[in-house]
């Protein structure tokens, strides 16, 4: 998730405007203004089965 963040700060000039961050520290989600807009990026879960 904070590659993907530091990737729209520099291509988009993104500014973070809230972060929700689950108690063990990962991001669950951030909203991110870009050009007069928002927008939100969410942390996907994945979960293997076998």
């Amino acid at each position: 998730m904070t590659a993907a963040i530091s990737c729209y700060r520099t291509a988009f000039g993104a500014v973070a405007v809230f972060r929700n961050v689950l108690p063990v520290g990962t991001i669950h989600f951030i909203e991110l203004a870009v050009g007069g807009g928002l927008f939100r990026e969410r942390a996907c879960e994945r979960t293997m089965t076998s």
